[in-house]
């Protein structure tokens, strides 16, 4: 899962780091664009366009039939049913195509999240950085240790949750383009990048060991050992939101709407079914 991992993040480098990195809106139009061919994709391999129009046109058919004969008592007590069955058919020509397309799409998506979700630090801002530790270190014998600090200005710190076993830090950003926190915890030394800046960067709010299902979801450059002391690294990055006229939305949210509407363009561009 690390392999891949990396070879999607050199590709996303090469994307939006090369062409996209001063603009989150130009970034969000080629994600979305890429993710809407990748979905059209989906759809030609997996999905059957005769069945799909079939389905929809039987359930069609079953829903004019209780309304034309909505006066017949057996027709009423019948056409529910079958335009229920209609109706699960209709839904069941999605299945495929969706069981294809969801495991890469839901690695997509995580990797989406982690250029638009937050965004880095400004410098004054204050950083947050909460680390639970594994059940053989107890947060009250203070075992994190602030080894080095670079771009950060240490505030408060350590406040000890030892009902949780986690341990907080709290930094201020400095003027600079990318910090850095090493940390000490026994004889294991954690580093990790902390980007500050207006530039458009991917970020790593919640990091956890190197695991399978824990790189599926939260893919990051930096894991934490699989052994180790900590066992989750959480940095409490700002929400990215974009302002549309007079409303303030998340990125995410503007970059799903787009890809939805790149998505049935270019369907319809295609002559792609799919609904």
């Amino acid at each position: 899962m690390t392999f891949v991992n990396r070879l999607l993040h050199t590709f996303e480098d090469g994307l939006i780091g090369t062409w996209a990195s001063n603009s989150v809106w130009v970034a969000l139009v080629l994600a979305s664009a890429i993710m809407s061919l990748l979905l059209i994709g989906v759809f030609q391999l997996g999905s059957n366009p005769a069945g799909i129009r079939a389905a929809r046109n039987r359930f069609i058919a079953r829903t004019l039939e209780l309304l034309l004969f909505r006066h017949d008592g057996r027709v009423l007590l019948t056409a529910c049913g079958r335009i229920l069955s209609a109706n699960i058919h209709y839904l069941g020509q999605f299945l495929r195509p969706v069981v294809i397309g969801a495991l890469p799409m839901t690695l997509l998506a995580t990797h989406g999240l982690a250029w638009f979700e937050h965004r880095p630090f400004h410098p004054g801002e204050p950083i947050v950085v909460e680390l639970m530790l594994d059940s053989e270190h107890a947060v009250s014998d203070r075992p994190v240790e602030i080894v080095r600090t670079v771009g950060l200005s240490h505030v408060v710190g350590p406040v000890v949750v030892p009902s949780s076993n986690e341990i907080c830090f709290r930094f201020t950003a400095d003027d600079t383009t990318e910090g850095e926190l090493v940390l000490r915890v026994g004889s294991v030394e954690y580093q990790q990048p902390i980007p500050i800046g207006a530039r458009l960067v991917r970020v790593s709010p919640i990091i956890r060991p190197s695991g399978l299902f824990a790189q599926f979801l939260y893919p990051t450059d930096h894991p934490l050992p699989a052994n180790g002391p900590i066992v989750n690294w959480h940095i409490h990055y700002p929400v990215r939101l974009l302002w549309i006229g007079t409303w303030e939305l998340s990125a995410p949210a503007i970059g799903v709407a787009m890809t939805l509407a790149f998505t049935f363009l270019g369907a319809w561009a295609c002559g792609t079914s799919l609904v």
